[in-house]
């Protein structure tokens, strides 16, 4: 089903799901050339900047006037919103228990998302059917060389925030 702004998405009844996928050319560049040892290769998608968007439909409604809104301003203000969540991937670097104590302490901890681009690489979206006013939350998850699971958080008007693979779940 074809349906704007998400595209081509498809209903999983099991995920209480949307699945379909985004087109990022800014997050794309972050792990797509020489990453590093601990992340790998990247695949093609991820190179041509798609990446798996999960829209949650917990009612079975389909997606939401707020979800819509939140892949717009996605797609709208991408470099903006790859910066804040950037930014956010940095802090959890600063202050990510022993590896951030650890690259504090070697000398090895980044200062601007620029020094990531080898280090991060987003493997997927989600966009929450938690909302907000006029947006839903969106929630980015990342392979990082310094923990095993990360994800970013994002609101147009909250910002954004760092935790694990279940920060979306916490909003």
């Amino acid at each position: 089903m074809l349906r704007e702004p998400f595209g081509e998405i498809v209903h999983d009844s099991d995920a209480a799901a949307w699945i379909g996928r985004v087109r990022l050319p800014e997050f794309a560049i972050y792990g797509r050339d020489q990453p590093s040892a601990s992340l790998g290769p990247p695949d093609d998608r991820t190179r041509e900047g798609l990446f798996e968007l999960t829209v949650r439909d917990s009612a079975g409604t389909g997606p939401t006037r707020q979800q819509a809104n939140a892949v717009r301003y996605l797609i709208d203000n991408e470099p903006a919103v790859c910066r804040a969540v950037l930014s956010e991937i940095l802090a959890s670097q600063r202050y990510g228990g022993l590896f951030g104590w650890l690259n504090r302490k070697l000398g090895l901890e980044r200062q601007t998302p620029e020094e990531l681009h080898n280090l991060v690489r987003c493997v997927g979206v989600t966009v929450s059917d938690a909302e907000v006013r006029e947006y839903a939350h969106i929630g980015f998850d990342f392979e990082v060389d310094w923990v095993l699971d990360l994800s970013v958080v994002f609101h147009p008007a909250q910002g954004a925030v760092w935790g694990d693979r279940t920060a979306i779940d916490c909003i």
